[in-house]
């Protein structure tokens, strides 16, 4: 969407510094190969495909905890946010996967923990 910040251009670097990631957060860019491996995909592209293509499901969304489960391209992953544990994903990734960039895309979490979506 024209004039949409991606989450890591909006979130993801000031949540490290407040420690609601863990583990090592890939550049916007630095995505995976194409399965024909012509051109990278993002992680930023693939959790906008994992949305639009209805994989993505919404469990639980209150002040500070968000669940919910995703069908990606390995199978299903659990996800979410806990208190004092921040973002976590099943999947082997370390850090911020496009799992957890698609959950962030829909939701928001503001300063005092409330989370809304939007």
């Amino acid at each position: 969407m024209p004039g949409m910040k991606s989450m890591m251009e909006r979130g993801a670097p000031q949540m490290a510094e407040r420690g609601l990631l863990r583990g090592r957060h890939r550049a916007p860019n630095e995505g995976r190969r194409a399965g024909d491996g012509r051109r990278p995909i993002s992680d930023e592209d693939r959790a906008r495909k994992y949305l639009t293509e209805g994989r993505m499901t919404l469990h639980l969304v209150e002040p500070g905890r968000i669940r919910a489960t995703c069908t990606g391209f390995s199978g299903d992953h659990r996800l979410g946010l806990e208190p004092g544990q921040g973002w976590w994903c099943t999947c082997p990734e370390v850090g911020l996967c496009a799992h957890l960039l698609a959950v962030q895309l829909v939701t928001e979490v503001k300063p005092g923990g409330f989370t809304a979506g939007t």
